[in-house]
């Protein structure tokens, strides 16, 4: 591999670091089937008890007679979800690993990009067809996020004040103008015009603002009704009133919803026809490619709410990699465990250096 890593280095610029994957990745265990295993038990019941409060939660707030709840399919679907959450675990810690091995070495795109792509593409085919478009949608939010973090770390933006508010403004805008226009798809104005009892409980579940919904649908509703029927206020300023309750509970993950709806009916409304085979795959695979490489090579970019979710997939695992070697691919992966050091085996590793000198969360 002494040709590959040259090409790399002096032809692509890339930096790699020659340390093995139980040195920099799976420092709980030197074993690499054995780390995976670790992961594998912890994960699992992470996942089912998440999965299993989701739909069982979903299921009481849509029926109006509890007698009518399909338990046996709360079951099913949560061990299905499950097992697509840990398939997608496995296969990317295990990828990592034989990369390294094939190798030789690490470098940027092995760190969880690469592996990230593959274990996604291969493990959304066992979750549930209907969920795979929502979920795409909220890794791609999710996403789009980090990478706005990201550029800011790395100089390339700046912050924005109010941000989250100027961003949920233009969506909210942008949907109410394709509605009154009559240039959303369907299924877009199904979800503008009656929610749902089960959509309703998502997003209260996910923004935990009941109050700020109830007021923010009885103020839209009024606006769009207004603008259609040019009674008073113009669209752009029915939108602008919507986007400053954020004002009162900036709520990123509500913002990027309504801004990336307004993208898709944007684009839709312009390509009707348009179908992209496998287009929900390839967007989860892509987005969450993405959020796994942040993850690993630098974590302080992701939302606090999906990184709490990742301790508790991995059983805390995920704050144990190494990040102080990860360090000169010039992206600060120690900012978020400062002077934290794992207690490497010596006899499976050539660190000599390395000793336990505090956890993660010290």
């Amino acid at each position: 591999m002494g040709v590959l890593s040259k090409l790399l280095v002096d032809t692509l610029g890339l930096r790699i670091h020659r340390a093995t994957c139980y040195e920099m990745v799976h420092t709980w265990n030197p074993d690499c089937y054995g780390a995976i295993a670790d992961s594998l038990r912890d994960g699992w019941l992470f996942s089912f008890k998440t999965y299993i409060i989701v739909y069982g939660l979903t299921s009481i707030f849509s029926v109006k007679d509890i007698r009518e709840i399909r338990w046996r399919k709360i079951l099913t679907d949560s061990v299905r979800s499950s097992f697509f959450l840990m398939t997608n675990l496995i296969i990317f810690l295990w990828l990592m690993c034989q990369f390294r091995k094939m190798l030789g070495f690490f470098t940027v795109p092995t760190l969880g990009l690469t592996s990230g792509l593959i274990s996604a593409l291969l493990a959304i085919w066992i979750e549930n067809r209907r969920r795979r478009p929502l979920l795409a949608l909220y890794l791609t939010n999710l996403a789009s996020e980090t990478a706005y973090h990201q550029l800011v770390n790395h100089g390339y933006l700046r912050y924005i004040p109010n941000g989250t508010v100027v961003i949920f403004g233009i969506g909210l805008a942008g949907l109410l103008h394709l509605y009154c226009r009559d240039k959303l798809h369907i299924s877009l104005r199904k979800s503008i015009e009656c929610p749902g009892r089960q959509r309703s409980l998502r997003i209260k579940m996910e923004a935990s603002a009941h109050d700020l919904g109830k007021n923010l649908k009885e103020q839209v509703s009024r606006c769009g009704y207004s603008w259609c029927t040019n009674q008073t206020s113009p669209l752009s300023f029915c939108g602008a009133v919507g986007g400053l309750s954020l004002f009162f509970y900036p709520n990123i993950s509500i913002a990027m919803y309504v801004f990336w709806k307004f993208v898709e009916g944007l684009f839709f409304s312009y390509y009707k026809k348009l179908v992209i085979p496998y287009g929900d795959i390839i967007l989860y695979a892509l987005s969450t490619s993405y959020i796994a490489w942040n993850a690993v090579i630098e974590p302080h970019t992701l939302r606090d709410g999906y990184w709490k979710f990742l301790v508790g997939l991995t059983g805390n695992r995920i704050e144990l990699l190494n990040r102080q070697l990860f360090d000169i691919f010039g992206y600060n992966s120690s900012k978020k465990f400062p002077g934290f050091v794992p207690k490497l085996d010596p006899n499976f590793s050539s660190i000599h250096d390395m000793c336990s000198v505090a956890s993660p969360s010290s």
